[in-house]
C-alpha cells in the first residue's frame, strides 16, 4: 500500500470513529478493504483517490447514508491533509457542496472541479 492509501484508510477510521462505525464494519460491510486493495493503484494522487472513493462509497448509496456521511468526512479530511494548498480546518460549507453534488448524481469532472474549487 502506498503512503496515500494508507492515509486515506486513517482518514476512514477516523470518519468512521466520528460516525460511530466501528474499524471491522468499515473494512467488511462497507468495502473499505476491497477498495484499498482493488480499486486504489500505488501511483494515484490524493485528488484521484478521492473521485473513486466516492464513487466507491457514494454511488449506489443516498448521500445521507452512514456509509457516504463516511466517505464524504474522510474525503475531506484526506483533501484537507493531503491536497489542499492551505491546511485550513474542511469547511462546512464545501462538505455541503460535495453532498448536493452528490445527490445529482455527479460525473468525475464534477467531483474534480469540486476539488479544484475547495482545495486547490
Amino acid at each position: 500500500m502506498s503512503d496515500l492509501t494508507n492515509a486515506f484508510k486513517a482518514c476512514a477510521f477516523q470518519a468512521g470513529k466520528v460516525c460511530s462505525v466501528p474499524n471491522g464494519r468499515l473494512i467488511r460491510e462497507f468495502g473499505l478493504g476491497d477498495f484499498l486493495e482493488n480499486a486504489v493503484q500505488d501511483g494515484d494522487d490524493a485528488a484521484t483517490i478521492a473521485v473513486l472513493a466516492l464513487k466507491f462509497f457514494c454511488e449506489d448509496e443516498d448521500p445521507q447514508s452512514v456509509k457516504c456521511m463516511v466517505a464524504v468526512l474522510a474525503v475531506g479530511d484526506f483533501l484537507n491533509r493531503h491536497h489542499a494548498r492551505r491546511k485550513d480546518a474542511v469547511s462546512q460549507q464545501s462538505l455541503k457542496d460535495l453532498v448536493a453534488l452528490l445527490r445529482q448524481h455527479a460525473d468525475e469532472q464534477q467531483l474534480r472541479d469540486w476539488i479544484d474549487s475547495h482545495f486547490g
